[in-house]
């Protein structure tokens, strides 16, 4: 498998979750310190919190993205290993975060991070995990309506297609949801968007979710459309 990454937004976002948390543990760290030696200055005392508190949260948002062993670009290219050169994973460089162009079309890959027990059942989504108010506090986001997002995130990407493909040229484009988190319990059969673990995303994508090839031509002008035919 072909994998094609915007390094430098990674390397950017990367820095960003690093330095916005030591940025934030000065500011609340200075304060502190300034609460305690004046307390009079309690204004500047508010705004430096403040503060620290904005980049504690950017600094977390980054940093459970692209820091760490559950860093998305990392996590979702090892749950696809094994596939050959008819796959390619395109990480941040089109409408769509994560894109995998397969022979059958396009799987719009929408990843998820939490932990805990993530359910869907009767049309609600239902996640429990132990500090949830606090992880999110620290920049976890909720769990929300993945379905919903995933189908919007699908609809911008066949957009993008509408404008740059041959006029009548159809590619199938399919929305999936993945949960990379190690031990998250995942109950989701029911979800009107495919909802699977990481492990088991490339065992889906060659068994229930596998799809006929496109002819050559449609394969061509898809990867021209894509900028993939010189990568």
């Amino acid at each position: 498998m072909r994998v094609v990454a915007k390094e430098a937004y990674i390397q950017r976002a990367t820095k960003a979750g690093k330095w916005l948390t030591l940025v934030a543990l000065g500011l609340l760290g200075g304060s502190l310190l300034i609460y305690m030696v004046r307390m009079e200055w309690w204004f500047i005392t508010l705004i430096l919190g403040s503060l620290g508190f904005v980049c504690s949260v950017a600094g977390s948002y980054y940093g459970d993205r692209f820091a760490g062993p559950s860093a998305y670009h990392v996590s979702v290219p090892d749950a696809l290993k094994g596939f050959d050169d008819d796959y390619t994973l395109l990480i941040y460089q089109k409408p769509v975060p994560f894109l995998l162009v397969e022979p059958g079309g396009l799987t719009v890959l929408l990843v998820k991070n939490q932990g805990g027990v993530v359910t869907y059942a009767n049309g609600k989504w239902r996640h429990k995990q132990g500090g949830k108010f606090f992880r999110q506090m620290g920049g976890q986001e909720a769990l929300g309506r993945p379905d919903e997002y995933a189908r919007l995130l699908a609809a911008d990407l066949q957009r993008y297609l509408r404008k740059r493909l041959p006029e009548g040229m159809d590619v199938p484009v399919r929305p999936v949801i993945v949960f990379i988190a190690p031990k998250v319990q995942l109950d989701a059969e029911d979800s009107p968007v495919p909802a699977l673990r990481a492990e088991k995303l490339k065992g889906w994508l060659r068994g229930p979710g596998r799809r006929p090839a496109l002819p050559a031509e449609t394969r061509r002008a898809l990867a021209e459309a894509l900028g993939l035919s010189a990568a």
